[in-house]
């Protein structure tokens, strides 16, 4: 018996290699029934079907029912009919394919047409043995009407007929390999689920073009995607003229095997349960919901398009939006339109709605069964005024060494509903500067706010602050401050005039050729060594530097500044090393010219520099104030007169008598008068105030006489002439001037003249009475032009 088998063996190898070669030449029996109805199969007895399902996502993290792809497998073992060999009749069978079939029973929410379409043939497979895997095309399946909730698969149409033929060979060499008789088939069906969901299921979903379901995974009521394979034997099935089987009665149901994969049910639809933003109303593209719940329509929508629902809001109407929460949570049942939240699990990818204008949120989660819903997005919009705060355009960009470092903001267009105003500082460039943060008071009451930073922000070297400021709307705007802080320090700079008779800072008033003491004091705002410095210092225009008065005083050390430093009126003076706290004094005499009399003389600022090592330049740490010098056009005023004029004890007349005066011996009146003027015109009056009175307040009847100088009379022609009476009251002219004059004016009367007292008889006297009076005297002036 074993050498028959061997036997048999050779030669079915030889007819192998003859049907490839030669075909015709083959001669043998094969026991197939008809040739026409191919190869019989049946299921063997012993092995029970298998069917498995398995759904792949297009990207499984982001939403777990979109796209991508499900595998439809299918297992058995079959037996072909073959008990011995008939060369030709064999071929001719092999050529009308296998004669089985097998029935794919789909979920009811999917056709036949709708698998037929969306199979990926490229990379679906049968197996058969161990043959290779054959390539499906759309020829192994059919159905009885496209909308069918099964199709058919056979073997006995679709494929080439070579290709056909040499895998039909592989098969029949497996049988013969392995002694069985038996094969095992494997269907492998790749679905492209965007192309399954093509159209979406308008039936329940209603949203704008399905986007609910379109390209997505089915939905089922149950969650249960169901699929089977009922397997066919030759003996099973009839076959039509088309090569279409049907089962005959009795066998619908043979050689079963089932399974399935989850799906879903439920979706996200966004909806304000506080029922404030819900501002929506129904209609047949967006707002197509009619949702219920406890018996309840929910008739009213978020304003948007259904796939990214809108909330626009305003933060101080709304104070209580600082996040998403559980306010606009809500999950839906596709196919009872009922609200089914309760028990589910959103959560959102982001919460705080305080960071950004507009946030867009996406909705994700469970429903109450664990299972896994699409994602949903809501965009939401503070509806606030910007916070507009930006830096002002007098902000400094070069800071002295110790100097405090302030932020001018511009709060001109400011929201002025914000009371409160916090600021975020950090220093990109600076490591000694950590993260700070300041507020500031009453913002939207004012145009302009000086932040004041702490002092780690004044260290040597470059900085570059981001400011964030933050009003209690969670609105935030960001200000760039970029500066230098210098390695110098400040000095505190004040420049002083003065003359014998006076001084100031600002504008010092002289008369004509006075000269003029300028003092210039540098004094250092922080306490830091000085390596290199200079002064500079600038002659006010049209005056001349008074030789050897220029000195520099630095501490205890004294220098004389040669005046040939001096060049074109300008002194440039460099200093070496000058210690911490060490003040710098730079002090010169000018003179003025009395041609510029009415002139204001602009005195010019004195500098100190000194070089930086931050930024290898030269800087100002030192200015002055500026000033004035303001030359009269000329000085008219008294100079000096006799303060008192004594005329004695005296007995009582007993007839009028003058009485000469018994000092000073000699009476003056100088005036000053610098006009240099021929039109220049003024007087000299002179008045008795009050009568002489003792100290009762009883008057004594008397005239004070001013007795002519005929030497004083000719120097000064304008003098009054010999005698000049003065009574209470009255003002007398004692000198008119129409001269040019440019010094004092010396009216002097020697003792035989000037004045003297005329007492009259005529009048009650008491004895031992003291008696004074007052003498004004006044100077009227002005041009007579």
């Amino acid at each position: 018996m074993k050498r028959k088998i061997i036997i048999n063996l050779s030669i079915m190898l030889l007819l192998i290699a003859q049907v490839i070669s030669t075909p015709n030449m083959v001669s043998a029996h094969w026991l197939y029934g008809d040739i026409e109805n191919g190869v019989l199969v049946k299921q063997k007895r012993s092995v029970t079907p298998k069917t498995k399902v398995l759904y792949y996502p297009e990207n499984p993290g982001i939403d777990p029912w979109k796209g991508g792809s499900a595998d439809f497998v299918w297992e058995d073992t079959v037996v072909p009919t073959l008990t011995a060999l008939a060369g030709s009749d064999a071929l001719q069978a092999a050529k009308n394919g296998l004669n089985f079939g097998a029935r794919i029973n789909l979920p009811e929410s999917i056709t036949a047409k709708d698998v037929i379409d969306s199979l990926d043939y490229k990379n679906s497979y049968l197996y058969v043995g161990s043959a290779e895997p054959y390539v499906l095309d759309s020829g192994f399946f059919s159905y009885d009407n496209p909308s069918d909730h099964y199709l058919y698969f056979t073997m006995r149409k679709g494929a080439e007929f070579n290709k056909l033929i040499q895998w039909i060979i592989d098969i029949v060499k497996s049988i013969i390999t392995n002694f069985s008789g038996s094969l095992d088939v494997k269907l492998v069906a790749k679905i492209d689920v965007n192309k399954l969901t093509k159209n979406g299921y308008p039936d329940i979903d209603k949203s704008p073009n399905q986007q609910l379901t379109r390209g997505m995974a089915p939905p089922s009521p149950d969650k249960k995607l169901k699929f089977g394979v009922n397997f066919y034997g030759h003996d099973q099935i009839d076959w039509d003229s088309n090569k279409k089987i049907k089962p005959k009665p009795g066998n619908e149901n043979a050689n079963e095997s089932h399974d399935s994969f989850s799906t879903w049910n439920e979706y996200i639809s966004p909806w304000d349960n506080g029922e404030t933003f819900n501002t929506g109303e129904k209609n047949t593209t967006e707002n197509w919901e009619n949702i219920v719940r406890d018996g309840k329509l929910q008739d009213s929508f978020l304003p948007g398009p259904f796939s990214n629902r809108e909330v626009s809001f305003k933060s101080w109407e709304h104070p209580e939006l600082t996040e998403v929460g559980n306010r606009f949570n809500r999950i839906v049942n596709i196919y009872t339109q009922q609200d089914t939240t309760d028990g589910s699990n959103i959560t959102h990818d982001i919460d705080n709605l305080t960071t950004k204008k507009k946030t867009t949120v996406t909705f994700h989660g469970t429903d109450s069964t664990w299972t896994r819903l699409s994602p949903r997005k809501v965009t939401f919009t503070r509806d606030d005024e910007s916070l507009f705060v930006k830096l002002s355009s007098s902000a400094k960009n070069t800071y002295m060494f110790g100097e405090s470092i302030k932020v001018p903001i511009d709060f001109t267009q400011y929201d002025t509903r914000s009371k409160k105003l916090s600021v975020s500082i950090q220093d990109l460039l600076s490591s000694t500067a950590n993260k700070t943060n300041i507020s500031v008071n009453k913002p939207g009451e004012q145009e302009q706010s000086i932040v004041a930073l702490p002092s780690e922000y004044s260290a040597s070297g470059k900085h570059m602050l981001i400011l964030t400021f933050n009003d209690e709307f969670n609105r935030t705007v960001t200000v760039t401050y970029e500066y230098t802080v210098l390695d110098i320090p400040n000095f505190k700079s004040e420049k002083t005039l003065f003359t014998s008779t006076d001084r100031s800072t600002n504008t010092l008033t002289i008369t004509p050729g006075e000269d003029v003491n300028i003092v210039s004091t540098f004094s250092p705002e922080k306490s830091v060594d000085l390596i290199q410095s200079t002064i500079k210092s600038t002659l006010p225009d049209s005056t001349s530097l008074i030789p050897n008065s220029t000195k520099l005083v630095a501490g205890s050390k004294i220098i004389n500044i040669s005046d040939n430093l001096w060049q074109n009126g300008q002194l440039i003076y460099n200093l070496d090393f000058i210690p911490k706290d060490t003040a710098i004094k730079l002090s010169y005499k000018v003179s003025t010219s009395k041609n510029d009399k009415g002139k204001t003389l602009p005195v010019p600022k004195d500098l100190i520099e000194a070089p930086s090592k931050v930024d290898n330049k030269v800087h100002t740490i030192g200015e002055t104030n500026a000033s004035n010098i303001n030359i009269k056009l000329g000085e008219l005023r008294f100079q000096d007169v006799t303060k008192n004029i004594a005329f004695g004890q005296q007995t009582v007349p007993d007839k009028v008598k003058t009485y000469h005066r018994q000092s000073p011996d000699e009476f003056f009146i100088k005036i000053l008068d610098t006009y240099d003027d021929d039109d220049f015109n003024w007087t000299l009056s002179g008045k008795v105030v009050n009568a002489l009175t003792d100290q009762d307040g009883d008057s004594l009847n008397s005239t004070l006489l001013l007795i002519q100088d005929p030497n004083l009379k000719n120097q000064y022609p304008g003098m009054f002439d010999e005698n000049l009476s003065l009574t209470p009251g009255n003002s007398n002219t004692i000198y008119e001037n129409s001269l040019s004059n440019d010094g004092i004016l010396d009216f002097t009367w020697p003792t035989t003249s000037g004045p003297e007292l005329k007492i009259s008889n005529n009048q009650k006297f008491i004895g031992n009475k003291s008696y004074s009076g007052t003498i004004q005297w006044s100077l009227n002036s002005g041009p007579d032009k």
